[in-house]
């Protein structure tokens, strides 16, 4: 199993305070709701109706947002945690590189060089090819209506993430690995032409350890890439091992 050199995710945070905020709006609302009726007040029953559609929309994101976490980011990362014990893994990975550092979502280190894995959770049929700007996302309603929709490219997104951390072990380190990307889909289904590795999620493991068959690092150069992207400990906090 590989070693966790990072578990925090910011997702799973601001996915958490979605949470507690929305389900404290709708008791707060119930309770409005309540006291209109208690006996009937027209305009503060209109006043509710308008907070309920903006707390609809409130739960949506917040839906969207607990989803990315518990049925993308999660998932990957439980998978990546099934690679060998020589691998380190670290989640959720903000770069310092020009004015605003990307955030990766996994970032996976062994003597083989470092993968940067960018997490996609999509339904429906996503069609894409390698250097196209956007990619198609095709799905069915529950009456059989098609919607089709465009995402930005997550390899070209990915590549930004791969020169950003290349550049900041670098410039922190002195080194330059290997720095290798892979998109992975928690759902749907792929028809995507690339030679980057765009896979699903049962497949995620099979894939690196398939790529890293060189050791091109050496043991006290990853020693070094694992102590900078775990950061600094906190006084009294035990090694992650």
């Amino acid at each position: 199993m590989a070693q966790i050199g990072k578990r925090d995710s910011t997702l799973r945070k601001q996915a958490s305070r979605w949470a507690l905020v929305v389900g404290a709006l709708w008791v707060a609302w119930a309770g409005a709701v309540w006291y209109a009726l208690q006996p009937m007040k027209p305009v503060l029953c209109v006043a509710l109706l308008l907070a309920l559609i903006a707390l609809g929309h409130l739960t949506n994101i917040s839906r969207i947002s607990i989803d990315g976490y518990l049925f993308g980011e999660r998932r990957v990362f439980g998978a990546l945690r099934r690679l060998p014990d020589e691998y380190w893994l670290f989640n959720d990975i903000v770069v310092p590189w020009k004015a605003e550092g990307p955030q990766i979502d996994h970032v996976v280190v062994s003597r083989a060089g470092v993968w940067c894995v960018e997490t996609k959770s999509r339904v429906g049929m996503v069609f894409g090819k390698e250097r196209e700007r956007n990619w198609t996302q095709v799905k069915y309603s529950d009456s059989g209506r098609r919607h089709t929709s465009k995402m930005y490219n997550p390899i070209r997104q990915n590549e930004t993430h791969c020169r950003a951390l290349a550049a900041h072990l670098d410039q922190e380190l002195g080194l330059r690995p290997p720095v290798k990307s892979l998109v992975v889909f928690t759902s749907g289904k792929l028809q995507v032409e690339s030679e980057t590795p765009v896979v699903k999620l049962p497949e995620v493991v099979e894939t690196i350890v398939a790529c890293d068959h060189t050791a091109t690092v050496s043991e006290e150069d990853m020693a070094k890439i694992v102590a900078l992207l775990a950061g600094p400990k906190e006084e009294g906090e035990a090694p992650t091992a």
